[in-house]
């Protein structure tokens, strides 16, 4: 319903600026996906055929892989509507579409590619995700910026678009993401970016974390631990760093006491 809506609203609005923030609600543990989307999966993965996935809201599904991958098909298809409506409108040109998830993708299977954590985690797994713009003429199509960002630098980056000034933007963690964007730069200046998760979680209690280049140290409240890693050389996060680093994990300790 959400989806169909925006549709719609991007339809009446075709002719002004508008915002539309589209909160697409899978791919989701719950597993709730048409059978249309599902069936042509459970002939690629049959050998999951007899499995039972039980997730949160009791849901429960046959066949598991065959509902995930029903869901992103589901989800691209969405997006591509959305895409092709603005392509239809004429205004795709004029139109910055970003793409992002609220949380990481957790391990990866492929060795290289295994980092720690997951969803409710200020381990990578938990705080790195997907992040793709479109915006014809302005993106090159297929570029790619390793930087790191935040999503709160979006808020910088569309209030410059529509020519908000600087100094009328209230103080806050982002910044202006166009010079990349527009890939007039590959860099941002140095600055240390911040995650905050007060919660306890079945595998996660109270803890911040400060990145500052590749090191990234993580606080835990409840014992007062610190963990610091070096993300250039262990991104699986595997090797705590702390006692090696003293100096190195004060320093952040200190900019992670200042930010909060």
């Amino acid at each position: 319903v959400i989806h169909f809506e925006s549709l719609k609203f991007i339809h009446d609005n075709e002719k002004k600026p508008f915002f539309s923030y589209l909160p697409i609600t899978i791919p989701l543990a719950a597993m709730q996906c048409p059978d249309e989307d599902v069936a042509p999966f459970r002939k690629k993965f049959p050998h999951f055929e007899d499995k039972i996935g039980k997730y949160s809201h009791g849901t429960k599904v046959k066949n598991p892989v065959a509902a995930f991958a029903g869901m992103m098909t589901r989800m691209d298809r969405g997006i591509g509507q959305v895409l092709d409506l603005l392509d239809e409108l004429k205004i795709a040109d004029n139109t910055l579409v970003i793409y992002a998830s609220d949380n990481g993708r957790g391990p990866g299977r492929i060795p290289e590619q295994k980092i720690r954590g997951r969803k409710l985690s200020t381990y990578e797994g938990g705080i790195r995700v997907p992040l793709m713009i479109h915006w014809p003429g302005v993106t090159q199509a297929g570029s790619v910026c390793n930087e790191p960002v935040l999503s709160q630098d979006f808020y910088s980056t569309l209030a410059s678009e529509i020519g908000v000034q600087g100094a009328d933007i209230p103080q806050n963690d982002g910044v202006n993401l166009l010079p990349l964007i527009k890939g007039e730069q590959q860099k941002l200046p140095s600055r240390a970016l911040f995650w905050h998760y007060p919660h306890y979680y079945p595998r996660m209690t109270p803890a911040s974390a400060v990145r500052d280049g590749n090191w990234k140290l993580i606080h835990y409240y409840e014992d007062d631990r610190v963990e610091l890693f070096d993300l250039e050389n262990d991104r699986s996060e595997r090797t705590n760093l702390a006692t090696t680093y003293p100096t190195r994990a004060k320093e952040l300790k200190q900019q992670l006491d200042q930010w909060r």
